[in-house]
């Protein structure tokens, strides 16, 4: 059975992706208004039913928002985060608490969770937010699926997440020379090259390390996170398409348009 996957929206303005098939959906992050989710639920002629379970990533406001976590509770759909993230993200959204309370609410710890055939583990990726920022691999008949769109830099033990993955949605924040020359203050910049952002540089090596050493090299790529000052849909294009030059064809290489989202992809 394929899944599908739309990256529903993409950057600081608001975070969400749904991967789903005939069974049900993953929605991970829910970062828009109410209406917002609605609408663009509507246009994949999908609504709140048909999804399984939603995954929180980090309690930063342009992934969660209190009215779509208690539409979701409201039909009873489970929420997913790690144990770690669960005390911070109660206390700044009462719709978890009143997941908590109607028994909706699933912690990661290490062992993966299952949602209705979905099996999905949760890894914890440096970024500047109260109880850790997590990204996700998701398998569901054997195709894997790997996100995260919050990485303030990478290492090692969490490239190899993306080892083997069929799809990947990765974060291609910024151009190093835009964010130099935003104006914005330099503090503001240190904290998104240090810890807040993937550069399209550092979005290009993470994945042409992942395409090297799987052997099930990834068929197709999101960049996600774009910034819409300090990044354009060309240069991420560009410099990504050239990092995996001779590995993955740039005709199977997307980006998440910060609130159309991505085109709709089969896995």
């Amino acid at each position: 059975m394929s899944l599908k996957i739309k990256v529903l929206g993409s950057s600081s303005s608001g975070n969400a992706t749904l991967i789903w098939n005939s069974k049900g959906g993953v929605l991970i992050d829910c970062g828009f208004t109410l209406r917002n989710m609605t609408e663009k639920l509507e246009e994949i002629n999908l609504s709140f039913k048909d999804i399984s379970c939603l995954l929180i990533s980090h309690m930063h406001s342009d992934h969660v928002n209190n009215a779509v976590i208690n539409r979701l509770v409201n039909e009873n759909i489970q929420i997913l985060l790690n144990y770690k993230l669960l005390a911070p993200i109660r206390q700044k959204y009462s719709a978890i608490n009143k997941a908590v309370k109607k028994g909706l609410v699933k912690l990661f710890n290490e062992e993966e969770l299952i949602v209705n055939g979905f099996r999905i583990k949760n890894f914890q990726v440096p970024h500047d937010s109260h109880g850790g920022c997590y990204g996700f691999n998701i398998v569901y008949n054997g195709q894997k699926i790997s996100i995260a769109t919050d990485i303030g830099y990478s290492d090692n033990s969490i490239i190899e997440r993306f080892y083997n993955s069929d799809l990947i949605v990765l974060e291609s924040n910024h151009d190093d020379e835009m964010l130099h020359n935003s104006g914005r203050p330099h503090m503001l910049i240190e904290r998104i090259k240090n810890i807040g952002h993937l550069s399209n540089e550092q979005c290009g090596e993470i994945l042409s390390t992942v395409a090297e050493n799987s052997e099930n090299i990834p068929k197709q790529i999101i960049l996600a996170h774009l910034s819409k000052e300090c990044n354009t849909h060309d240069k991420a294009m560009n410099i990504v398409s050239v990092a995996l030059k001779d590995k993955i064809d740039s005709e199977n290489i997307y980006t998440a348009h910060h609130s159309k989202g991505s085109e709709i992809l089969e896995v």
